[in-house]
């Protein structure tokens, strides 16, 4: 074999060493690409059944708070599931309670619109708690099983002043408005128990009625 044959094998077979590599890359490439393909389609089209946790939250893409899900302590009740909801400056502007509340906030984080379910039952902690927000509830409203609707509105330091409310006593549902001055005096339209402190026997007021109370809540007018 002369030199010019030798040199001409020596550089078909260079060609086909580096031929047979980019082969193996490109073969251990496209198994690569395969299996990634195999398995994203495979977690992709898998569901969980279940997702446990005590608290979600939602951020914007400045990284701000704007949102929670989870667990919160409660003043004087067991810890529930609340959503807050939170303006750009991560002030809360909207509250909803697993407890059957619904609140709406100012810019300074005040509630000023409140839609709430209330249940006393047999328990006077509620009812404590409850005046201790600003509500007043009166004796007669306390049976077993008493339940109330109630949309509120409030001013800037929190104080109800406007109430429209359906208190279920039992059995029958008796809706009124209520409004609320700052010094505590009242007038309510509508359904309302009026107790007689001589007798004691309770009056059930009807739909169409209106009472005027002072701010030590003792009737001043009335009617019909």
């Amino acid at each position: 074999m002369n030199k010019q044959c030798l040199c001409t094998l020596t550089q078909r077979l260079d060609r086909l060493e580096r031929e047979n590599r980019w082969w193996k890359v490109l073969g251990i490439v496209s198994a690569a690409v395969l299996g990634l393909v195999v398995l994203t389609g495979a977690t992709g089209s898998k569901v969980a059944d279940e997702v446990r946790a005590r608290k979600f939250t939602v951020v914007d893409n400045k990284g701000r708070v704007r949102g929670m899900l989870g667990m919160k302590e409660r003043e004087r009740q067991e810890p529930g599931v609340v959503l807050d909801l939170a303006d750009s400056e991560q002030k809360l502007r909207v509250q909803l309670r697993g407890s059957g509340g619904l609140g709406f906030y100012d810019s300074k984080e005040r509630m000023r619109i409140e839609l709430s379910l209330i249940e006393f039952g047999e328990s006077s902690e509620n009812v404590d708690y409850m005046e201790k927000r600003g509500f007043h509830v009166p004796s007669q409203f306390r049976p077993e099983e008493n339940v109330w609707s109630r949309l509120a509105f409030r001013d800037a330091h929190s104080k109800p002043l406007v109430f429209l409310e359906v208190d279920n006593d039992r059995t029958d549902g008796n809706p009124r408005l209520t409004l609320v001055d700052k010094n505590g005096a009242k007038a309510v339209l509508g359904h309302t128990k009026l107790k007689n402190s001589q007798t004691g026997v309770v009056e059930r007021r009807p739909a169409s009625s209106l009472v005027l109370f002072n701010k030590d809540r003792k009737v001043i007018w009335s009617a019909p």
